[in-house]
């Protein structure tokens, strides 16, 4: 997969302000309160910010472009719990889709056996479906 980061991929301002923003966004997709803080989500993120590299593609996981996806997706019967949480490069949740972390993971190794290029068009198209996909 190419590396994350372009401008385009980035989300601006401060950790505190994206990491309430997200468990804000949660609480709403929740329709009630989340079984676990803000405070718990942001010491998951930052403990994965530490750790240096999206699970996913393996490049460096940042401030400035990481995401919080789930293990199994809220649209596939997934839960809010903080152990379905992952955090992960914006870039890989939302070619992810609603593809659970398992899948995901065998779908890139199945695309590391063709050349660069083929999977990065397959992601890329992947990419694009998502964002055609949530117009719908």
């Amino acid at each position: 997969m190419a590396p994350p980061g372009r401008a385009r991929w980035r989300r601006s301002g401060s950790f505190a302000s994206r990491t309430r923003n997200i468990y804000r966004r949660q609480a709403e997709r929740a329709g009630e309160p989340l079984p676990y803080t803000l405070a718990e989500l942001r010491a998951v993120v930052t403990e994965a910010i530490a750790a240096g590299t999206c699970p996913y593609c393996g490049w460096a996981l940042t401030e400035s472009n990481y995401s919080v996806d789930h293990h199994h997706p809220i649209s596939r019967d997934g839960d809010f719990s903080i152990g379905n949480i992952l955090v992960c490069h914006l870039r890989c949740n939302k070619i992810k889709g609603n593809l659970t972390s398992h899948e995901f993971l065998h779908l890139s190794a199945f695309l590391g056996q063709f050349p660069p290029e083929v999977g990065n068009d397959v992601y890329a198209r992947l990419y694009a479906g998502g964002r055609f996909m949530r117009r719908a």
